[in-house]
């Protein structure tokens, strides 16, 4: 999960940026991250085994019960459990670990 969390993590940023206009400040306390790990995410700066793990995140559209449970306003928590599971999907951390 060392790369699995955080590319769930760029997804969700990204999409929350993209298409709901969230601040960087915004995204990051819903995810209970700091704000420069959120300027992090949309930059880009990660590296090439994220960056294809994030693929596989946005061409799924796994992301999706993240970003309504950041939507409605969920507890921080709530949100922690759903990346967590999300990030603990076998297809992503079989992608994850074939790609050295």
């Amino acid at each position: 999960m060392r790369f699995t969390i955080p590319a769930v993590r760029v997804a969700v940023s990204c999409v929350l940026r993209r298409e709901h206009g969230m601040s960087e400040t915004l995204i990051a306390r819903r995810l209970g991250v700091a704000q420069a790990a959120v300027s992090k995410y949309l930059s880009g700066d990660y590296s090439k085994k994220v960056a294809g793990i994030v693929n596989v995140v946005v061409s799924q559209k796994i992301y999706t019960p993240i970003v309504k449970a950041i939507l409605k306003n969920s507890r921080t928590e709530h949100v922690h459990v759903l990346v967590d599971r999300v990030a603990s999907d076998t297809e992503l951390t079989s992608f994850a670990l074939s790609k050295d």
